[in-house]
């Protein structure tokens, strides 16, 4: 298991807390346990949902992409004993949502890992705690009443391909397996399945194993303070993390949206990888603004309002 060089640097042991950074480090070493109490020596085969059965070729795009980048083992059934040992699941497809909350022409694989999941207690991983509106609502007021007539910014960053940037201990590969009908991608007569070597989209203890390293972000983030207090005023910068998508706020004075953007992606980039930052998403939702779809709401901090998307008579305001 390959040592992330930016987590191993020692400036973020004063920037960020202790005990997260010792766990994140050890599972950079080791990997994610599943601690998966069960059979670890039968084959178990699965074919995928009804949903995935009909865009087969868009899921082996998408595993093929994994592969080419390291994160999943491809191979058919010829491999034989090789193969003992894992338990492929069922894979099924959910519609991509676009920024505006319209359903997108492209799906997210999904993983049914109730087999594996039963046999995992959920309570073993990290827990999966998610911040509220009304956090981000709290953090617009106070600057509101801290800087009265100052605007308050609002911009998202989005983190890519998540879950895939945590790697599952070696042991416990074998757990995670999918198969897919090989006449449906090319190899006719014969089953393609893919073993993952990072977490998945469905496995109990993706979302809480992410959220640690979701904090570690955070936290770095709210570490900086920018200089020239006359200008940027004396608080740390601050965001919220929703599992992968990071909510900044920010009041339109001095270099401190910049800055606090900036941050944000060097957090990334420094604890996840190289790659870890969405730019595509940077695109179309990146931007500062006083209008900004927050997590299905739309937040404006000119009117102080909250409302569901294109849905004005749920207009209510911010309390």
């Amino acid at each position: 298991m390959l040592f992330r060089s930016g987590l191993s640097d020692p400036k973020l042991d004063d920037l960020v807390d202790s005990d997260l950074l010792a766990y994140a480090r050890l599972v950079a070493k080791q990997g994610v346990s599943a601690g998966y109490v069960g059979d670890r020596k039968s084959r178990v085969t699965a074919e995928p949902h009804a949903s995935a059965k009909g865009h087969l070729r868009e899921a082996m795009d998408q595993l093929w992409k994994d592969a080419r980048r390291g994160r999943v083992l491809l191979c058919d059934d010829r491999a034989g004993e090789l193969l003992g040992g894992t338990l492929s699941v069922p894979l099924a497809r959910v519609p991509k949502m676009n920024p505006d909350r319209t359903v997108s022409d492209k799906g997210r694989l999904v993983w049914d890992q109730r087999v594996l999941n039963e046999g995992t207690n959920e309570g073993a991983h990290p827990p999966a705690l998610q911040p509220r509106h009304r956090e981000v609502v709290r953090l617009i007021l106070w600057w509101s009443l801290r800087l009265p007539g100052i605007p308050i910014l609002l911009a998202k960053k989005d983190v890519a391909e998540a879950f895939k940037w945590i790697w599952i201990d070696p042991n416990d590969v074998p757990l995670f397996g999918a198969d897919l009908p090989g006449a449906d991608v090319g190899v006719p007569g014969r089953t393609i399945t893919a073993v993952y070597l990072c977490l998945t989209f469905g496995f109990t203890g993706s979302p809480g194993q992410w959220m640690v390293w979701a904090w570690l972000m955070k936290l770095y983030h709210s570490s900086f303070k920018l200089e020239g207090p006359e200008w940027h005023d004396t608080v740390p910068l601050a965001s919220f993390y929703l599992m992968d998508d990071q909510v900044l706020v920010e009041p339109d004075i001095g270099r401190r949206p910049a800055e606090s953007a900036r941050v944000a992606t060097e957090a990334m980039l420094l604890i996840l990888g190289p790659h870890a930052s969405n730019a595509e998403k940077d695109l179309e939702e990146g931007a500062w603004e006083t209008r900004k779809l927050v997590w299905g709401l739309n937040y404006d901090t000119e009117s102080m309002s909250l409302a569901l998307p294109r849905s004005e008579e749920h207009t209510s305001e911010l309390q």
